[in-house]
């Protein structure tokens, strides 16, 4: 496709057509993957939304926006999807349309989704649910591409329809088994040009014994969310609907908010990582880990408590220092894009309004030893 520029006055100044979530602060308009573990109940998520667009209802606690749904069951029966549907709705609802076949991508896929919607255009399609991916992907070609430009030129084709229908198209993928403690997204089975390639990504982890799941929502369009669910057959509901900020702070390791208290009453300390932790009675992480959590976190915690942080090499040693203001301990102030100062002497330090020292206490000990 040819390069088509727009000047910055014309877009400036472009009407667009208002766009609306088809699930009110989850699914918009392009194309969302839901990862999961085999046998999570992904399924039945996915037919509970089907069922909810189609007539107008609600999904998960939110209000949808009506409109004509297909739905591409290919790992199930017809016999299977009907005792689904009797055990969700009293009621078919008009303007839901099931296949439990499909062609694959890049032999007919496209071609067939888009007669099929012409042919309900009257039913307004604009959720498309396909389950699973690797049901619908092209088998291999010996072409020797690239496990990420594959994933990624096969996500493109489902999202360019989305983009070019103003639809929303929902794919149901699987998860890896080892989980992500760092990243849930990551989980994602396939490569990392899944989650690039959609437009919102969900990951529905269901912790082993737990009666509660985890559904993680990160998009373009969406905002990052957290709802704790809970499966009372047949359907999910929510139990807690944790906010962005709530998930930031879930992610901070319990050490950090245990140095961010020890500091706040002693007021200040210098040592290294190892005294630190001999100093707290806390064996629960490594001195290099320690060091690792307060660089990543210190302006999520330690930062808006008013603790500057200082580390500095001598003689082979690396002494942390900490100083506690409590006429900063407030909210998080601007730092105007002051950037970390990096010393002659090999030093680093997190800027910090540091004020007098009035009123600040101190509670220095000298580190002798190695971290």
């Amino acid at each position: 496709m040819p390069i088509k520029p727009i000047s910055a006055d014309n877009l400036f100044h472009k009407v667009f057509k208002p766009s609306h979530d088809l699930v009110d602060g989850l699914i918009s308009k392009g194309l969302t993957v839901l990862a999961g573990s085999s046998k999570v109940g992904k399924s039945w998520m996915a037919l509970d939304l089907a069922i909810a667009v189609a007539s107008g209802g609600e999904f998960l606690g939110r209000p949808v926006k009506k409109a004509g749904v297909i739905y591409l069951c290919l790992e199930d029966t017809e016999q299977r999807v009907q005792k689904r549907m009797f055990e969700l709705t009293d009621e078919a609802p008009s303007g839901l349309y099931f296949s439990t076949t499909s062609d694959r991508l890049g032999n007919g896929f496209n071609t067939g989704l888009l007669d099929l919607m012409r042919d309900h255009i009257d039913e307004n399609i604009q959720l498309v649910i396909i389950d699973t991916l690797q049901l619908i992907r092209k088998a291999e070609d010996g072409s020797g591409a690239g496990v990420y430009s594959k994933d990624y030129e096969e996500l493109a084709k489902i999202k360019a329809i989305a983009d070019k229908n103003d639809i929303s198209i929902l794919v149901i993928t699987h998860r890896r088994k080892l989980p992500d403690k760092d990243d849930p997204f990551n989980e994602i089975t396939g490569s990392s040009a899944i989650s690039g390639a959609s437009d919102t990504s969900m990951v529905l982890k269901k912790p082993e014994g737990s009666s509660t799941a985890e559904l993680y929502i990160r998009g373009r369009d969406i905002e990052e969310r957290k709802l704790i669910l809970e499966y009372k057959h047949p359907r999910w509901t929510v139990v807690q609907d944790m906010s962005p900020s709530e998930i930031k702070k879930e992610r901070v390791p319990e050490i950090v908010y245990r140095v961010e208290r020890f500091i706040k009453k002693i007021g200040s300390w210098s040592g290294s990582a190892s005294e630190l932790l001999a100093l707290m009675d806390d064996h629960t992480v490594a001195p290099n880990k320690l060091m690792k959590h307060i660089t990543s976190y210190y302006y999520e915690v330690l930062y808006p408590s008013g603790i500057s942080y200082e580390q500095k090499r001598e003689a082979g040693i690396r002494r942390i220092t900490f100083t506690y203001d409590p006429a900063e301990d407030t909210t998080l102030q601007d730092d105007s894009g002051d950037d970390d100062s990096d010393g002659s002497d090999g030093s680093m330090l997190h800027p910090y309004p540091m004020l007098p020292s009035e009123g600040v206490a101190e509670a220095t000990v000298v580190a002798n030893t190695c971290v």
